[in-house]
């Protein structure tokens, strides 16, 4: 980023008009938040049962933490916006957006009571993923017929 401030360089030649000066801002990569513009972007891991069920997370903003409401059955990948809690426009009261887009953290050590309880869940949630698997199969034997 360039800023240009006019008549505020150097004095010119020969009692000339001052110069112009140009001040390059390079702003320095954010651990957590990706910028464009004046929208800022994360990646946020939530647990499985938050999004299969829904409820309040907690996002970090850049000035703060909020509490955002996730619907239940909510995928790997999703984007929601938080309005305003982006960086401010210069010269405007407004602010951009804050992008938060879910990551479902799937842990790699388990208790023996969660696996319990995983493995009691496994019975009961293999028949609607068959029947999705069926319909995206068909599909894709209909691309090849």
């Amino acid at each position: 980023m360039v800023i240009s401030l006019k008549g505020e360089g150097n004095a010119g030649d020969n009692g000339g008009e001052k110069g112009d000066l140009y001040v390059y801002v390079n702003v320095k990569e954010d651990k957590i938040f990706k910028r464009s513009g004046n929208n800022i972007y994360i990646e946020l891991p939530i647990t499985y049962s938050d999004a299969v069920l829904g409820g309040k997370i907690k996002v970090p903003t850049l000035t703060s933490i909020v509490d955002y409401d996730i619907p239940a059955g909510t995928s790997s990948g999703t984007t929601f916006k938080i309005k305003g809690e982006g960086v401010p426009f210069i010269k405007r009261e407004a602010k951009g957006d804050l992008y938060f887009r879910v990551d479902i953290h799937v842990p790699r050590k388990i208790s023996d009571e969660e696996r319990e309880i995983l493995e009691k869940l496994r019975l009961h949630e293999g028949k609607e993923i068959t029947k999705e698997r069926k319909t995206f199969f068909d599909k894709v034997k209909e691309i090849f017929e």
